[in-house]
């Protein structure tokens, strides 16, 4: 690695709005020389000092709070280059800048520790095992392309090269994009502790989330799988929960966690009544006939309703149930709450009703489910061709 070295320097060839000569930092960092604007300026010549870097006493200027930030700015710049030696990391300018204007303590902390910290702290905190096991992978996904990683290290030139590695390695679009809203994540818990002082992905995402192909069952796919009868008593399990939550518009994490005092009477009529894990709001959903028989005998007042198997197992088990009655789509259990949403705008419900049901806090989000059945309608009328 090359030497690094800096010096202070009057700009000589142009004056600020005051008439001073303005200061820069020139920096030669891996052999590469660097300007940096310091803010700073001197009335003249004669009143720089270049071997102390100050500005010397005069009568245009008090000096005093200038000398000061440039001590501070010396200062910053002899730790960053001294580090850089010290743990042999390449430094650029994006780097260095970075570095110079982050005056935050623990920018030179290890990203990855952080990330492990956190990921333990949410899951004291009861966040849903998908959540911990996807942060978990995004983590080690990082170590994979680069080993070490501090905060410094987050560029947007890291970023950028980053997002062009999983192109090569074939990765999707949305599967970019989570990477990156995990590390966003990330920055902005630093931030909120004070590791970093700007999370450079604010407003800035390499990425951006491609809206996908909702899959869903039509009302006449829904009757074929109620009309199954299963191989095996834990297939049975599996599908009655499936279409419980069809029926209900349930997420996954509240199905599972739902429990027999969710299930509550309003004016005769049973209700489920939960707060939802992902939006902490209250929401309440009456239970069609449907529903209501696939409820099992009720146990404990606590007893969870159903036994929900691992999403992973549970996603298994439907591909097997929907190919045995003919169904050539890819279903997963969250195909239960987009279900639910598009069966229930073709039978008429009204879509703020819906939009209650489901929790959402913009109608805008219920919406896409309107988009969907019109983008069926065009695929259907498409047949007269």
């Amino acid at each position: 690695m090359k030497k690094n070295s800096w010096k202070i320097l009057p700009r000589k060839e142009i004056l600020d709005s005051n008439d001073q000569i303005p200061l820069i930092l020139r920096a030669r960092i891996n052999g590469k020389y660097y300007k940096h604007s310091l803010g700073l300026s001197v009335p003249a010549l004669k009143y720089w000092d270049p071997k102390n870097n100050l500005i010397r006493n005069n009568r245009v200027s008090n000096p005093f709070e200038a000398n000061k930030s440039l001590s501070a700015t010396v200062a910053r710049v002899v730790q960053i280059l001294n580090d850089a030696t010290i743990f042999n990391r390449s430094l650029n300018k994006e780097q260095f800048v970075q570095l110079l204007i982050n005056t935050e303590l623990g920018s030179t902390e290890s990203f990855y520790d952080f990330c492990l910290d956190e990921i333990g702290h949410m899951k004291k905190a009861g966040f849903a095992k998908e959540t911990i096991r996807s942060y978990e992978s995004y983590v080690s996904k990082l170590k994979r392309y680069k080993p070490a990683l501090a905060f410094l290290d987050i560029t947007m030139d890291f970023l950028r090269r980053l997002n062009e590695k999983m192109v090569s390695n074939g990765n999707k679009q949305n599967t970019r994009q989570k990477m990156f809203a995990f590390i966003n994540t990330m920055l902005n818990r630093a931030k909120a502790k004070g590791i970093v002082k700007e999370n450079i992905l604010n407003h800035n995402m390499p990425v951006k989330k491609k809206e996908g192909q909702r899959s869903f069952l039509t009302l006449e796919e829904l009757k074929l799988l109620e009309d199954h009868q299963p191989s095996s008593k834990n297939l049975r399990i599996v599908l009655d929960y499936f279409l419980f939550a069809c029926y209900t518009g349930l997420r996954y994490t509240d199905l599972r966690n739902l429990r027999f005092t969710g299930i509550v009477k309003i004016d005769g009529q049973s209700h489920i009544r939960i707060i939802m894990h992902k939006t902490k709001d209250e929401v309440t959903i009456p239970l069609i006939p449907k529903a209501r028989e696939l409820i099992p005998q009720k146990g404990f007042i606590n007893q969870r309703v159903f036994k929900v198997r691992c999403n992973q197992v549970s996603n298994r088990d439907l591909k097997t149930l929907v190919s045995a009655v003919g169904i050539e789509k890819k279903v997963t259990m969250h195909c239960a709450r987009h279900t639910f949403a598009t069966v229930a705008l073709s039978l008429g419900i009204d879509i703020m009703v819906i939009s209650k049901i489901l929790g959402h806090k913009e109608l805008g989000t219920t919406r896409i489910y309107a988009k969907l059945q019109d983008r069926r309608k065009i695929e259907e009328m498409k047949k007269w061709e």
